[in-house]
């Protein structure tokens, strides 16, 4: 049997130069540069993230000029030449969009999808618990990135990044536990713009039916708050 040919590797684009290719290696190289400065916390953080500005402006520029170079100059002389082609699959691909789920808007389906049918709530007669401590605490903090917007509560991550005393984290944490009492933001993803914490997205997987709770893959994004929630508990 006579062995196939392979061809490795992507189609490069009709914009992409050997100048493009040098930029972006420089705005790699400055970008791994700072972020080594700011792990290490040294003290070129701040010229080295504006260096790492200032290579990916260049690269962001000469991207764009060179897509409009090659815009005028070749994909307007193979519309011509090749109308079916390569800009007929540019177009197509700027028309095409995410189709929407068919019947999903229907009142109770998205409750049925979220919420299994058996599911109760059992509390005990004397809930234990292992109790949240100073060592948790600073654990889950660590796991918290750094340069993130703060949620709708205004909290920024950097107060919950080096608390300054965790006993306020885990005696909060440990009268919730004790209480089985949250608050209600921290238990329901609403869409109100005060009381978001998360918005619970549902995506379809590939063709399976859509009245089955296991057709869908749920995607829930969490503020800073609620990622410290979910790391400490």
């Amino acid at each position: 049997m006579p062995r196939g040919k392979y061809k490795g590797g992507k189609i490069p684009t009709c914009w992409l130069s050997q100048e493009i290719a040098e930029l972006r290696k420089d705005c790699l190289k400055a970008w791994r540069k700072y972020k080594r400065s700011r792990c290490h916390q040294t003290s070129t953080q701040e010229s080295d993230y504006i260096s790492f500005k200032e290579s990916k402006k260049k690269l962001k520029r000469s991207i764009r000029k060179s897509k409009e170079d090659s815009w005028k100059n070749i994909l307007c002389a193979l519309v011509e030449s090749d109308p079916w082609g390569l800009p007929s699959r540019i177009v197509m691909k700027m028309l095409t969009y995410r189709r929407p789920v068919q019947g999903l808007p229907i009142p109770g389906r998205l409750h049925r999808f979220t919420v299994t049918s058996g599911s109760r709530n059992y509390m005990a007669a004397e809930p234990c618990f292992p109790e949240v401590t100073n060592a948790k605490v600073i654990e889950a903090s660590r796991r918290i990135p750094l340069g993130k917007a703060p949620g709708p509560y205004g909290v920024p991550d950097l107060v919950v990044k080096h608390p300054y005393k965790p006993e306020i984290f885990r005696d909060l944490f440990n009268a919730c536990l004790r209480e089985s009492m949250f608050p209600k933001e921290c238990l329901v993803a609403t869409s109100s713009k005060h009381s978001l914490v998360a918005k619970l997205v549902l995506l379809r997987k590939g063709d399976k039916p859509l009245d089955n709770r296991m057709s869908y893959r749920p995607i829930c994004q969490l503020n800073t708050i609620g990622n410290f929630s979910n790391a400490l508990l």
